[in-house]
């Protein structure tokens, strides 16, 4: 697989056109972000306390029926993190979910809101891994779109409407037209890098016997109440309980990510 510098992506289509993308950054490679590891220089980096003395925390609007979410879409500002956000209804779909590690939940990055007429609005609290994610994904040229759902921005954290939203998630993530999942800066080297795109090839070629099914339902949303039709109904033997490594994926983080990727829905 050609490499992308200053980046890498892997990507596996499904089969209503929707795809589950593997994306991190080059060891050592300076990003958006800075280097790996810093954020120097950009002000969505600030300590909330710091950027509280000139703009507030910002106010969700309340959303507008039960199937409404937010999305963003992700500005190309260079100085710091920018989005709008916006409601729509879960099965407009158009949207990329993005799915991460949140990491240490201390939130010394933020995203400014600003309205249509790019006037601010307030900030919005991140988690580093949620900025080094946001930072590559807005110098991604291969990704066109910059219209994403992210958890920790398009739902109020501490607002009523979390527990509905997060109850959503999994619809959310199946009327995408992509899930990208972020492994991250490539900080432990290019082979832990290249274990977890193995583990994506290894998990599209299991099911590829149920690709036809899917095309011919016409989306995966369609598809999945005849899913008991499918050739392949389950993960491969071993990513089943009782069988799967422990010690090789899931301290390395590998079941969430096939489970966020893959088992979505099954």
């Amino acid at each position: 697989m050609p490499r992308r510098n200053p980046k890498r992506q892997c990507r596996s289509r499904l089969g209503d056109g929707s795809e589950v993308s593997l994306y991190s950054a080059d060891p050592g490679k300076g990003t958006a972000a800075g280097p790996v590891g810093t954020v120097d220089g950009d002000l969505g980096s600030q300590n909330p306390k710091t950027l509280l003395k000139r703009i507030s925390r910002y106010v969700y609007e309340t959303l507008k029926g039960q199937d409404k979410i937010r999305t963003l879409k992700l500005h190309g500002t260079k100085e710091r993190i920018e989005c709008t956000l916006q409601q729509i209804s879960i099965s407009e779909g158009g949207y990329q979910a993005l799915s991460y590690v949140w990491g240490n939940p201390e939130q010394h990055s933020n995203a400014i809101v600003l309205d249509e007429n790019g006037h601010e609005l307030g900030y919005i609290p991140l988690t580093e891994n949620l900025q080094a994610a946001l930072c590559d994904l807005r110098e991604a040229e291969e990704m066109t779109s910059k219209i994403f759902w992210v958890d920790q921005i398009c739902i109020d954290q501490e607002g009523k409407e979390k527990n509905h939203q997060v109850a959503l998630m999994g619809d959310i993530y199946r009327n995408a037209a992509r899930v990208i999942t972020y492994l991250g800066p490539a900080a432990l080297g290019e082979e832990e890098e290249k274990r977890g795109i193995d583990l994506l090839y290894r998990l599209y070629e299991h099911f590829t016997d149920d690709y036809d099914l899917i095309y011919q339902a016409r989306s995966l949303r369609q598809a999945l109440p005849k899913k008991a039709e499918f050739p392949v109904t389950n993960l491969p033997e071993e990513f089943q309980e009782g069988h799967f490594d422990k010690g090789k994926y899931v301290a390395q983080g590998w079941r969430w990510l096939f489970q966020v990727a893959y088992y979505r829905g099954r």
